[in-house]
């Protein structure tokens, strides 16, 4: 783990955790020597802050080239574990690259919609087929997590983090554009399953508050 990142996150983790709270619920995080990659909804701009500051191992994430261009701002996501690359047409170094990190064994959070889905409306845009590729291609584990809703300030919201699962059906096939739907199906539908368990959940509270 990066100094810097250890440095932010024991100054600023308390703090934006404190702003912006998020009730963690579902899977308890267990030691894993290996490589991970977490897929979730995406809703807004603090998503991958509220993912990074849940976990404990440090994780990389994903972000469009467009944020980096302040040099600032760009030193700062990377030295989080931000890695930019192009949303509509990656370079293939920064495929090499991404991968790589995988086969490091480490973990990276993608946003499989590819951008914020504005109508949060609890339904999934079409899964874009990155996140699938680099877990098929890395062998990596998955976890699954579902965000309820855009955070805002000082309001309370809930992630419901599923059971991790991979890709072992498929090995040994081509990753082609059929496999990768095929994926990317599997994905959605566990990411759905995520919440599912948090709408019982709520189920659940208002049927204690009842009583």
């Amino acid at each position: 783990m990066g100094v810097f990142y250890s440095v932010v996150r024991t100054i600023f983790g308390p703090l934006y955790k404190l702003f912006l709270p998020t009730k963690k619920l579902g899977y308890k995080e267990q030691p894993f020597d290996g490589s991970t990659v977490v897929i979730c909804n995406h809703l807004s701009n603090f998503d991958c802050a509220t993912l990074t500051t849940s976990f404990k191992k440090q994780s990389y994430f994903l972000a469009k080239k467009e944020v980096f261009k302040n040099k600032f701002v760009g030193a700062i996501l990377r030295g989080m574990g931000g890695i930019s690359i192009d949303r509509d047409k990656p370079e293939f170094s920064e495929i090499k690259n991404t991968l790589k990190l995988l086969k490091e064994r480490k973990r990276l959070i993608i946003f499989p919609e590819g951008t914020r889905n504005k109508e949060c409306d609890g339904n999934l845009l079409p899964l874009k087929g990155g996140a699938g590729m680099f877990a098929f291609k890395a062998k990596a584990r998955i976890i699954p997590v579902y965000l309820n809703k855009p955070n805002r300030f000082f309001r309370r919201n809930y992630m419901y983090i599923g059971e991790p699962f991979d890709l072992a059906e498929f090995y040994g096939e081509k990753f082609t554009q059929e496999l990768s739907d095929k994926i990317s199906a599997k994905m959605a539908e566990q990411i759905m399953l995520c919440k599912q368990k948090l709408e019982e959940y709520f189920e659940n509270k208002k049927k204690k508050k009842k009583k």
